[in-house]
């Protein structure tokens, strides 16, 4: 392979080059410029990113800086890989549970309301209310500590993370309002609103992005 220092040193024209060899040769300049200039402006984003991620000394600057790294990135020590592995460990329980709580044997009687296997019913919700409770934690501490919180709210994945625990809090409101005539068909919507739980699955982008 022909490489430009090479012809430097020997002082030869690039102009001079016969064409089956600039063929090659060129191509393989574009891939090398790109190449640089792609590891040029990584390393001036990572310049920007420290700089805004420097909280300083103080012991809030060091709260922070913990919880962020823990929270945002695994690479920086045991305590967030071990943070990355349990948040992904409760997005594949949560769209387990989505799963099992979509089955018509855990559906109940539409008449009576009485559900066949209600000990399982409920367990099925309250490892769902777990993890829905640990999700909004997660974001909440997420964005108290980020260092920009416009950009932290308007990244694509940060709305997937609130898209994903708005359903809960929507269920808990209208299953509270179920009794009042105001929204009478409260039930319809409250099991329109659960099936917004599937984008609970769109979190493991962000952890294998």
């Amino acid at each position: 392979t022909i490489r430009k220092g090479d012809l430097e040193f020997w002082q030869i024209d690039e102009l001079l080059m016969e064409p089956c060899c600039a063929l090659k040769y060129y191509p393989d300049i574009e891939i090398c410029d790109n190449e640089t200039l792609g590891e040029i402006k990584r390393k001036e984003e990572e310049e920007i990113r420290m700089k805004e991620e420097d909280f300083g000394d103080s012991c809030f600057g060091r709260l922070r800086t913990f919880f962020w790294n823990l929270t945002e990135y695994p690479e920086s020590g045991k305590p967030a890989q071990v943070m990355a592995f349990f948040s992904l460990g409760m997005v594949f329980v949560s769209t387990f549970t989505f799963i099992m709580s979509t089955l018509e044997e855990f559906d109940g009687d539409p008449e009576t309301g009485e559900e066949e296997y209600e000990t399982v019913t409920a367990i099925i919700a309250g490892i769902d209310h777990i993890c829905a409770t640990f999700f909004a934690v997660e974001y909440f501490v997420r964005l108290f500590f980020c260092p920009r919180k416009i950009r932290f709210i308007l990244d694509k994945m940060n709305l997937v993370d609130v898209l994903a625990i708005i359903p809960f809090f929507i269920t808990l409101i209208l299953e509270n309002l179920e009794d009042f005539v105001i929204i009478g068909k409260a039930g319809k919507i409250v099991r329109l609103v659960r099936v917004m739980r599937i984008m609970r699955i769109f979190k493991l982008v962000r952890h294998f992005a």
